[in-house]
């Protein structure tokens, strides 16, 4: 059995592996500046509401809870990262007062109600978070 996404990191970087700005200045290469850029598809706040009083239900906020907690740590250890190299990191995320409803259902009209909500944050210039989550330098 295959499993994936977000058993080992839910966002992916290599960084700490190697140093790119180290393999071009090697190459003698440009030493522009290095960029990560992370796109969240998702929320890191919780979502206020009742946990039924079954198994079930607690272990799903459980783990709902402990994926959100994830990705703040691998937000912070790619930061960590970025910053030790001196490049530059900025991240986004769907803004928590967007509602996400349903987790497995692929609702075209609601995924045109969340491009509209990218969209139109992109037409009101940059809103990248510079810092990890916590530190919310824009």
């Amino acid at each position: 059995m295959h499993v994936d996404g977000a058993v080992a990191a839910n966002v992916f970087f290599s960084g700490g592996v190697f140093s790119v700005s180290e393999a071009r200045r090697r190459a003698g290469g440009d030493m522009g500046r290095e960029e990560v850029f992370v796109i969240h598809n998702g929320q890191l706040g919780a979502v206020p509401q009742a946990t039924r009083r079954t198994l079930a239900s607690i272990a799903l906020r459980t783990l709902a809870s402990a994926g959100k907690a994830a990705t703040v740590g691998d937000l912070f250890r790619i930061h960590g990262i970025v910053t030790r190299q001196q490049a530059d990191f900025r991240w986004i995320n769907i803004p928590d007062g967007v509602e996400i409803r349903g987790d497995e259902v692929f609702d075209p009209s609601r995924m045109q109600e969340l491009y509209e909500v990218g969209r139109q944050r992109a037409l009101e210039g940059p809103q990248w978070f510079t810092g990890p989550p916590g530190i919310w330098q824009e």
